[in-house]
């Protein structure tokens, strides 16, 4: 004989299953956060140096290396740096030459907009330093992405990026002492497997400073960049002051003033010497007397008369 459900039963089973599934509800939204944390924060970028980032840097950053020098630093934006991107630029450099020294006034023209207006409120800058950055390549795949979401992130979708970063420096008269480029490629790994396993070998094997997580990036690009600009800057100081060193005086040196003499209180002057006495006549000694045939000497002749 078959059994048949009564309405208090459906109606128990129907309140067993909704328990169920809020205790299920409850769990997710425990388990949701963690999840969504580790998606968010499975992001791994590296810095790569590319060009002139790798030079060695002699300066000390830290150091007054700028003492009485007045900069004017002007980042213009583009499409690689918006107006807020070259603002911040702007006051980071602005800091950096602040720091060792220098007095440092920031210009961030809008696209279109002249300069005459800064150079009216700066004077005579001893160096006007002008950015522009540019994107030098990109290399974003689809199918990486598509991998790693049919993965569950467990395939690392790779974005790469270069950027250039355009440096000239000018003297107030806008003779160019420095005109360089540096370069940055950021490569960005996306993946919970990728992040992961970073994470790990930060925590056991690699030294502290040299990790690959969270803003270590931003901590290397950084220190590169500062003594880069530094010792461009300081190279432009240098050089500016040997060319200075060649130019000749704008004005002659005045002449040195020639002594006047002062007089003195009246002198006699010497009575003319007496002439000398006429030499005397030098006499001629007297001839000898002739010997005579008869043996007698001759009488001596009578002396001269003087005159």
């Amino acid at each position: 004989m078959p059994v048949t459900a009564t309405p208090a039963c459906s109606v128990l089973r129907a309140r067993v299953l909704l328990d169920g599934l809020a205790r299920m509800a409850h769990s997710v939204t425990k388990v949701l956060p963690w999840l969504c944390g580790a998606l968010l924060s499975g992001c791994v970028t590296v810095y790569q140096p590319v060009s002139a980032l790798q030079r060695p840097v002699v300066i000390d950053p830290t150091v007054a290396n700028f003492e009485g020098v007045k900069m004017l630093v002007r980042c213009l934006p583009g499409d690689a740096a918006d107006q807020g991107e070259s603002e911040e630029l702007c006051q980071n450099l602005s800091t950096l030459y602040g720091n060792q020294g220098a007095t440092v006034e920031v210009e961030v023209p809008e696209a279109g907009a002249g300069t005459s207006a800064a150079n009216e409120r700066t004077g005579r800058p001893d160096l006007i330093i002008e950015l522009s950055a540019r994107q030098v390549h990109e290399e974003n795949s689809a199918w990486l992405w598509l991998l790693c979401y049919a993965s569950a992130t467990l395939i690392p979708a790779i974005t790469e990026a270069t950027f250039a970063q355009d440096i000239a420096i000018r003297d107030a008269d806008g003779f160019m002492l420095v005109n360089d480029s540096l370069q940055a490629r950021f490569i960005r790994y996306f993946g919970v497997g990728y992040w992961a396993v970073n994470g790990l070998i930060d925590l056991i094997l690699r030294p502290k400073g040299e990790e690959l997580g969270g803003n270590a990036h931003k901590r290397d690009f950084s220190r590169d960049f500062h003594g880069q600009m530094s010792q461009l800057a300081f190279h432009a100081v240098m050089r500016s002051k040997i060319l200075k060193s060649f130019e000749p005086d704008s004005e002659p040196a005045p002449a040195a003033p020639r002594p006047t003499p002062t007089p003195g209180p009246a002198q006699r002057s010497p009575a003319p010497a007496a002439p000398a006495p006429p030499a005397a006549r030098p006499q001629r000694p007297p001839a000898p007397a002739p010997e005579s045939n008869d043996g007698f000497t001759p009488l001596p002749p009578p002396p001269p008369i003087s005159p």
